[in-house]
C-alpha cells in the first residue's frame, strides 16, 4: 500500500481581485457611510421633531432604499466568495442580487438630488427653470439602473462587462453632472443673496449654507467621477465598483446631513445678543417651510432678516 503513487491535484487558482475582491472593499466602504447614516438618522428624529411628517417619511424612505442597497451587495458577494467558494462556473456569472443592488442605487440618488433641487426651487421663489434643466438627468438615472440590470443579467458572463460599460459610464457621469450644477445653482443663489455687509448676521449663514453646499456636492461628484474613470481604465474588471457600491449611503448621508446641519448653521454666535430673535433659517435654507419664499435678491433677504432682528 506504501508503494502506490497518490496522484497530485494541481489546485485551481482564482485570481478575484479585480472583479470580487475589489466588490468586497467597496460594500466594507458602503457600512461605514451605512453606520454613520444611522447614527445621523437617530440623530435627526431627536433633534428636527418639527419636520414635517412627508420630510420624515422621505428619511425612513432613504434608510430603507439604503438598506436593501447594503443586504444585496453583501448577498451578491457572499454568494461568489463563501457560499459558492471554488465554484468556477459560478463566480464567473452574475447573479441576482448585486445587479439589482443597482436599481436602488439609481432610486436613491434620483431621490436625493430631487430634494436638492426642490430646495433650490423654493429658494429661487419657485423659479421652474432649475427643475426644468435638471429633472431630465434625475429622471434618466433609475431608468439607466435598470436597463443596466436586464441587460447584464441577460449576459451573465464576467468576460462580457464591456457589454454593458456604456450604461454604468451614462449614469455615473449624469449623476456627477447632475450633483456639479445643483452644487453650483445652489452656491450662485446664496451668493447673489448676500446682503454686502450690512447685515453680518445673514452673509455669515449665508456663507456657512455654500460651504455647507460644496461639502456636500463635493463628495458624491468626486466618487461618481471616479467609478468613471475607473471604468475607462480597467475595462472588463469591476474596480470601479469600490466607488459606485459606497455611492448609495453617501447620497444618503449628505441628505440627511443638510438636515442636521441646520441647527450648527443657527447657532446662537449668528445671533445678535441684544433685542434679536434668532434668523429663519428655514427661509435661507427652504427645506422645510410650507410657503415658497419670495424672490431671493439681496434686498429681499435683507429686509426679511431686518424683520426678525428689530
Amino acid at each position: 500500500m506504501s508503494g502506490l503513487a497518490v496522484p497530485s491535484i494541481e489546485p485551481v487558482v482564482l485570481d478575484l481581485g479585480s472583479t470580487y475582491g475589489v466588490t468586497l472593499a467597496g460594500v466594507c466602504i458602503a457600512y461605514i457611510l451605512y453606520g454613520i447614516l444611522c447614527l445621523q438618522i437617530f440623530l435627526y428624529f431627536i433633534r428636527c421633531k418639527s419636520d414635517s411628517i412627508a420630510l420624515k417619511m422621505m428619511v425612513v424612505a432613504w434608510w430603507m432604499l439604503d438598506t436593501a442597497h447594503e443586504l444585496l451587495s453583501t448577498a451578491g458577494v457572499w454568494q461568489s466568495l463563501v457560499s459558492n467558494f471554488g465554484n468556477v462556473a459560478f463566480i464567473n456569472a452574475f447573479h441576482v442580487p448585486l445587479p439589482l443592488s443597482t436599481i436602488f442605487l439609481g432610486l436613491i440618488s434620483a431621490s436625493v438630488q430631487a430634494f436638492m433641487v426642490w430646495r433650490i426651487w423654493r429658494f429661487s421663489g419657485c423659479n421652474w427653470i432649475y427643475p426644468t434643466i435638471l429633472a431630465p438627468g434625475i429622471v434618466i438615472q433609475p431608468i439607466l439602473c435598470i436597463v443596466w440590470t436586464i441587460r447584464i443579467l441577460d449576459v451573465r458572463n464576467l468576460t462580457s462587462l464591456g457589454e454593458t460599460e456604456n450604461l454604468v459610464i451614462a449614469y455615473d457621469a449624469i449623476a456627477a453632472a447632475v450633483d456639479i450644477a445643483i452644487l453650483i445653482i445652489l452656491c450662485a443663489l446664496l451668493a447673489t443673496n448676500r446682503s454686502g455687509g450690512f447685515n453680518r448676521k445673514t452673509d455669515a449663514i449665508i456663507t456657512r449654507l455654500i460651504i455647507l453646499s460644496i461639502n456636500t456636492g463635493l463628495w458624491t461628484s468626486l466618487f461618481a467621477l471616479m467609478s468613471v474613470i475607473m471604468l475607462k481604465a480597467t475595462p472588463g474588471t469591476l474596480i470601479y465598483c469600490i466607488w459606485q457600491i459606497p455611492l448609495s449611503p453617501l447620497y444618503c448621508n449628505t441628505a440627511v446631513g443638510c438636515l442636521n446641519a441646520r441647527e450648527f448653521i443657527r447657532q446662537p454666535s449668528f445671533e445678535s445678543s441684544m433685542n434679536s430673535s434668532p434668523i429663519p433659517l428655514d427661509r435661507l435654507m427652504a427645506a422645510s417651510t410650507s410657503r415658497p419664499l419670495r424672490s431671493p435678491d439681496a434686498a429681499s433677504i435683507t429686509g426679511e432678516t431686518a424683520k426678525f432682528d428689530a
